[in-house]
Formats: C-alpha cells, structure tokens, sequence
C-alpha cells in the first residue's frame, strides 16, 4: 500500500491533485493495486483532477501571444536594469570562450543593486514600526512588495516565453535577450524566502483519532471530460499577507475532527497542551 499524506492546511488542486496521486502509484512485489489514503481534497476534486488528463486534454480556449510581451513591458517599466546591462549578460552566455567569472561580473551590478534596495526597505521598515510611523511603515513595505513581485514576474517571464517560443515564432531578438537574462538573473535574488519561524519544540503529541468514512467510487469514463483554461495573464500576482488561524478557529477545526467521539473536556485539554496562545501561520 502506498500512501501520500497531505498536510491539513495543504489542499491540492487540478494537476496538482493528479501529481501528488501518482507520485504514491509505484511498483512492488507483491502489489496488485494502488490505494490513496487522503486526509484533505474531496473526492470530487480529485476525480475532476483526473478526468481533466485522462483520455486526452483539450484548452477550452487560445492563449494570447501578446502576453510576453506585456510582461516584458512591465519589467522594463520597474528599472532595475537597462538594455546595456541586458546585452552585457547575454554577450557573456553567447561567448563559448567565456568563463564563469565573466558571468558573475556581468551580474553582479544589478543583483547588487536590487539586494541593496530591499535590504534598506527592510531597515526602513524595522525603524518606521519602532517608531510607530504608519507611513513610513507602509512605504517601506510597498518597496519590499514590489521587489518580490519583480522577482515574481522574472520568473513568470521565463516559464511563459519557453512555453509559448515552442508554439509562436515571436522573431524578436529582444525578447530572446531578456529570457536569457532573466534566466540568469532570477535565482541570484535571494530575497522573498523570508519565513516566520514557529517553535514546535514543546508541542506534544496527546492522541490522534481516524475515522473510516468508507470508500468512494470515482468513475473516470463517465461524465463530461474538463477543460484545461488557457493563460490569460502574467505577472499580475499581489503579496499576501499570510493568513493566521487564532485560537477559536482552531478550537472549531479540533471539534469537526473529533465530533462526537470525544467530550469537551478531551477536545480542550487537547487545545490546551498543544496550540493554547499560539498563531499557526
């Protein structure tokens, strides 16, 4: 038996449902048949996610071409960069004679300049809340947000041009030069990894409970087949403030997973030795 646990916060959707699923589907001696124990996604969800690739798979409609360069149009408007800098870089990949080095110098003027940039709206950002300066605050966040969505859209970038370039003959040397760059310039921004730490350390395991709710019939073959949407848009995304679950979201999920089989007295001393006082990110 193979079995893939989904975390409860982690819902999987679309392919990703059919990716996690066939990740558990590996031979053994032994093993006539596949079984996914899952703890999360509805049913529904996962036979959807599964008819969408089953036979074949089909856009429900075109994507637009354009969508390159709308996106480069963005990044060349954020200037961070300029065009010499972008034929400098490219001048360096292009080289066979070329060293790793060179690649390194031609870089390095602009990964500088954008750490710089963020590492002072993190300052900035520290003073503004120490001195209770809303403004300030809001300033230095709105730099630190746009720079993590710059990255954002480098990478955007890049997946959409070497997905559409397989499908379009776009004939822009331009375009050709600004994959390359951002091909090379995107994992050397080290910045937007940034995570708040929650210390586990103390938290105790006291009990866990599962419950059968039978199996469910997923029939591939019938019904209608989805469609996958094409992309209509890149680049676009927004930073998120992370979501918090406080204490009494937390006291309603424990009681939908322990129903009626525990008595309030279980549920809270449950809450209380292992998620009183905390925020679960």
């Amino acid at each position: 038996m193979s079995c893939k646990k989904s975390a409860v916060t982690n819902r999987c959707v679309g392919w990703r449902v059919k990716w996690e699923r066939l990740s558990a589907n590996r031979a053994h001696p032994g093993k006539d048949t596949t079984y996914v124990l899952d703890f999360v996604n509805d049913p529904e969800e996962v036979l959807a996610a599964f008819k969408t690739y089953y036979a074949t798979a089909e856009l429900a409609a075109t994507t637009d071409s354009n969508l390159v360069f709308n996106l480069r149009a963005k990044l060349d408007a954020a200037g961070h960069y300029d065009d010499f800098e972008v034929d400098r870089v490219v001048a360096v990949v292009m080289n066979q004679d070329a060293r790793q080095s060179d690649l390194v110098a031609a870089l390095e003027p602009v990964r500088d300049r954008l750490l710089r940039r963020y590492k002072a709206a993190q300052e900035a950002l520290k003073v503004a809340k120490a001195k209770n300066e809303d403004v300030a605050a809001k300033a230095a966040q709105d730099e630190l947000n746009a720079l993590i969505l710059f990255k954002s859209d480098l990478g955007a970038f890049i997946r959409l041009y070497t997905f559409l370039s397989q499908i379009f003959d776009y004939g822009n040397t331009a375009i050709e030069k600004r994959a390359v760059f951002y091909k090379r310039l995107q994992p050397l921004l080290e910045f937007g990894r940034e995570r708040d730490g929650i210390d586990l350390s103390k938290v105790v395991l006291q009990r866990h409970h599962l419950k059968y709710l039978g199996k469910q019939p997923m029939p591939l073959g019938a019904g209608k087949t989805p469609k996958l949407e094409p992309i209509t848009e890149a680049g676009g995304g927004s930073v998120h403030d992370k979501e918090k679950a406080y204490l009494a979201e937390i006291i309603e999920k424990v009681n939908e997973l322990f129903s009626a089989d525990t008595t309030d007295q279980d549920q809270l001393v449950y809450v209380r030795t292992g998620l009183r006082r905390r925020r679960v990110a």
